[in-house]
C-alpha cells in the first residue's frame, strides 16, 4: 500500500474530496500519516531489516536505518554469535549478519509503506491519521473517536486472539 492511498482514503473518511482541501492540509496528512507509520513500527508491528557486514566492527550509526532493537546477530553460516556493544560500535569476532527493528523513514506519497504486519490495513492507517489530524487542528472530539477506531483497528491486526472454548450444553 502507498501512502497517497492512506491520505487519500483519510480525505474520504473526513468527508472531503482530494480536489477541495489545501496544499497546506495534504503536507500535513502526509505529516501525520509518517507520525502514524513510526509509531506502529515502534509499538506495535516492528520493521525488520538485514544487513551482511564484512567487518567484525560496524558503528551503529552506519547502519541503513535507525535501530530499535537487534532480533538477531549470526555469522556466515548462519549461527548465533555473542557480540557487545560498545562506544556506539556493534563488535563481534568475526564478519557478521545483523537483523534488526528500525525506525521507518519519512515517506513521500508514491512510497510503500514498510509495515512489518502485513495485516495492518489502510483503513486502520487512516483512523490514526485523521486522529492525528484532528489533534493538530484541535479538534479534539474527532480525534479521540479516530483514535479509538485506529487502536482496536490496529490491536485486532496485531495481537493473536483467543481460543474460544466450545459452548456448553445442557443435558
Amino acid at each position: 500500500m502507498k501512502l497517497k492511498n492512506v491520505t487519500a482514503l483519510a480525505t474520504a473518511l473526513a468527508g472531503e474530496s482530494e480536489s477541495e482541501i489545501s496544499e497546506k492540509d495534504k503536507t500535513l496528512l502526509k505529516r501525520c500519516a509518517n507520525i502514524v507509520i513510526k509509531e506502529i513500527a515502534t509499538e506495535f508491528a516492528p520493521v525488520y531489516f538485514t544487513e551482511s557486514f564484512d567487518s567484525n566492527s560496524v558503528p551503529l550509526n552506519s547502519l541503513t536505518y535507525p535501530l530499535i532493537e537487534i532480533k538477531e546477530i549470526t555469522d556466515k553460516n548462519g549461527n548465533d554469535i555473542v557480540y557487545k556493544i560498545d562506544g556506539g560500535v556493534i563488535k563481534t569476532e568475526t564478519p557478521f549478519t545483523l537483523r534488526y527493528s528500525y525506525v521507518p523513514k519519512d515517506l513521500i506519497e508514491s512510497d510503500e509503506i514498510p509495515l512489518g504486519n502485513n495485516k495492518i490495513t489502510s483503513s486502520a492507517l487512516a483512523f490514526g491519521v485523521l486522529c492525528e489530524y484532528y489533534l493538530v487542528k484541535g479538534r479534539f472530539d474527532e480525534a479521540v473517536i479516530f483514535n479509538g477506531k485506529y487502536l482496536d483497528a490496529v490491536k485486532r491486526a496485531v495481537y493473536k486472539k483467543g481460543k474460544r472454548l466450545a459452548e456448553r450444553s445442557f443435558v
